[in-house]
C-alpha cells in the first residue's frame, strides 16, 4: 500500500509530466525571451486547471516534496504562459522561482521588468532593471529599457541621463538618440531634439519616424521646414498617414488651403474614417466659403461619431452663419446635453435666439454663463444691450454697473450704460456719462452720430454738442 506522501508525489509527477508536455507543445519554452503567442482555448483551460491542482498538492506537501518540483524549463514556459493570458501575478510567481535558482540571470530578470511594465508596476520594473545593472553594469538594453520607463513615469531628466550614458558608451546607438529626442520634445526643447534626429539622420537618412518627430519639432519653429520633413516621410512611405495629416496642418496654419486639402484628401482615401482630417477639411472649406462642402466634412465626422464636440460647434456656426438658425441651436443642445457649462455653444445659442426674437431663452443662455463664470464682461455687455432692446432698461444698467465696478474704464459698458440711460428717461446722467466717456475716448463721437436707435434725442442740443 502507498502512504499519503507517496500518493501526492505520485501525482504531483504525473501532473509535472503532463504540464511539461503541454508546455513543450504550445512552444512556450524559450531561451528566456517572453513570446506572443496564441494558446488554443482547449490546452489554456486544462493547463490552468493542472496548475490549479498542482499548487494545491505541493503547497499541501511542501515540505516533504523535493524531487517532483517543475524544471527551470517549464517554470519559465509557464511563465511565458501566463504572460500570454495576461495573468500577470502568477506570470511573476514563476519567473521569481526560476530566478530564486539562478539569481545572476539578467534575461530572467529582464523579462520580470518586462512583466511588471505590463501589469502597469513601472517603480517596480525599475528595480528590476537597477537589479541587472548591478550585475552588468554596462548592458545597454536594460539601460534603455529603464529610460523608457523613466519617460513613461514623467521623470524626463532621468530618463536622459540613461540615454547619455548608452550614447557615452555607443553615440551611435539610435534607440537612445531617438527616444532622447522624443523626451526633449516632450520637454518643448525643441532644438536639442532636432539635434538628436539630425543624428539619427546622418546614420540612416531613411528613418521614417526620426524625420516625422523633426517636422514635428519644427513644426512651431517654421512650418516650411517641417512640411520639407513630412515630404521627406511621404517619399519614404507613401501610406504614412500622420505625415500627410500634419504636413496638411502645416499648409492649413501657412494658409496654403488647396494644398491643405489635398493633404487631408491623402489621408481619406487611405482612411476614409480619419476624424481629424475630416474635421480639418471641414474647417478649410469654411474659411473659403464653400459652405455646403465644408456642412458635408462636419456632417462625415457626426455620421461616425455623433457626438464630436468640435464638429457639433463648427457646424453649429456655420448654420448660425447661413441663417439656419434652429439647426444651429439643436448642435448648441447636443453640445450642452454633453457638457452643460461649454461656454461658446451657451454664447452662440444665446445669439442664434436673439436672431428669432426668443429674448428671454437667449438671456437664459447668458445667465447660465455669468453663472459659470462672473468675470465674463462680454456675456454682461451682451446681455446688457439685449434687456435695453427689450426696454429693460433698470436690469441692463445694472449689468453694466458689474463691469464697471471692476473695471471703471471700460468704454463699451459705458457707452451701452449712457444709451441705456438716456432711453430710460435718465437724460441728465446720460449726457454727462456721454461727456466723461468721450472725454476718454473720441472715436465714441462717430459711434453716437451713427447709432440708429438714439435717432430721438439727436435733436437735442446736447446731443449735438457732444458729437460736434
Amino acid at each position: 500500500m502507498y502512504s499519503d506522501l507517496e500518493k501526492s508525489q505520485l501525482q504531483i509527477l504525473i501532473i509535472s509530466n503532463i504540464i511539461n508536455r503541454i508546455v513543450k507543445k504550445a512552444a512556450l519554452i524559450t531561451n528566456y525571451d517572453l513570446i506572443k503567442i496564441e494558446i488554443p482555448h482547449k490546452e489554456k483551460e486544462e493547463l490552468e486547471s493542472l496548475m490549479r491542482l498542482y499548487k494545491k498538492l505541493t503547497e499541501k506537501n511542501n515540505c516533504n516534496i523535493k524531487s517532483t518540483k517543475l524544471s527551470t524549463e517549464t517554470e519559465f514556459g509557464l511563465c511565458n504562459f501566463f504572460y500570454n493570458t495576461k495573468n500577470y501575478d502568477d506570470a511573476l510567481e514563476q519567473i521569481d522561482n526560476v530566478i530564486k535558482l539562478q539569481p545572476a540571470n539578467t534575461k530572467a530578470i529582464y523579462c520580470k521588468a518586462i512583466i511588471q511594465e505590463s501589469a502597469g508596476r513601472l517603480e517596480q520594473a525599475i528595480v528590476s532593471c537597477e537589479r541587472i545593472l548591478c550585475i552588468d553594469r554596462y548592458n545597454t538594453s536594460t539601460i534603455h529599457h529603464k529610460g523608457i520607463l523613466l519617460s513613461e513615469m514623467t521623470r524626463r531628466e532621468e530618463a536622459i541621463e540613461c540615454f547619455d550614458k548608452i550614447l557615452s558608451i555607443n553615440p551611435t546607438h539610435i534607440p537612445a538618440l531617438y527616444n532622447k529626442g522624443l523626451v526633449l520634445l516632450e520637454m518643448t526643447r525643441r532644438e536639442e531634439a532636432i539635434e538628436c534626429f539630425d543624428k539619427i539622420l546622418s546614420i540612416n537618412p531613411t528613418h521614417e519616424l526620426a524625420w516625422q518627430n523633426k517636422g514635428m519639432a519644427l513644426s512651431e519653429i517654421n512650418p516650411q521646414k517641417a512640411i520639407d520633413c513630412f515630404n521627406k516621410v511621404i517619399r519614404i512611405n507613401q501610406g504614412n498617414i500622420p505625415a500627410a495629416y500634419n504636413k496638411g496642418l502645416m499648409c492649413e496654419s501657412l494658409e496654403h488651403f488647396d494644398d491643405a486639402i489635398m493633404c487631408y484628401d491623402v489621408v481619406l482615401r487611405i482612411n476614409a474614417n480619419h476624424l481629424p482630417s475630416l474635421f480639418h477639411r471641414g474647417i478649410i472649406l469654411t474659411k473659403v466659403g464653400l459652405s455646403d462642402l465644408a456642412m458635408a466634412s462636419f456632417d462625415a465626422v457626426l455620421n461616425i461619431n455623433p457626438n464630436h464636440m468640435l464638429a457639433l460647434y463648427h457646424k453649429g456656426i456655420l448654420l448660425s452663419e447661413m441663417t439656419r438658425r434652429e439647426e444651429a441651436i439643436e448642435c448648441f443642445d447636443k453640445i450642452l446635453s454633453i457638457n452643460p457649462t461649454h461656454i461658446p455653444a451657451l454664447y452662440n445659442k444665446g445669439l442664434a435666439l436673439e436672431s428669432l426674437d426668443l429674448f428671454e431663452d437667449a438671456i437664459l443662455c447668458y445667465d447660465k454663463i455669468i453663472e459659470c463664470d462672473i468675470n465674463y464682461g462680454n456675456i454682461l455687455c451682451q446681455k446688457g444691450r439685449l434687456l435695453s432692446s427689450i426696454g429693460r432698461y433698470n436690469d441692463a444698467i445694472e449689468c453694466f454697473d458689474k463691469i464697471l465696478s471692476s473695471n471703471p474704464i471700460n468704454t463699451n459698458a459705458l457707452y451701452y450704460k449712457s444709451c441705456a440711460m438716456l432711453k430710460g428717461g435718465r437724460e441728465e446722467e446720460s449726457f454727462n456719462l456721454l461727456e466723461v466717456m468721450i472725454s476718454m475716448d473720441s472715436r465714441y463721437k462717430d459711434v453716437l452720430r451713427d447709432e440708429k436707435d438714439l435717432d430721438e434725442f439727436k435733436i437735442d442740443k446736447r446731443f449735438s454738442r457732444l458729437v460736434n
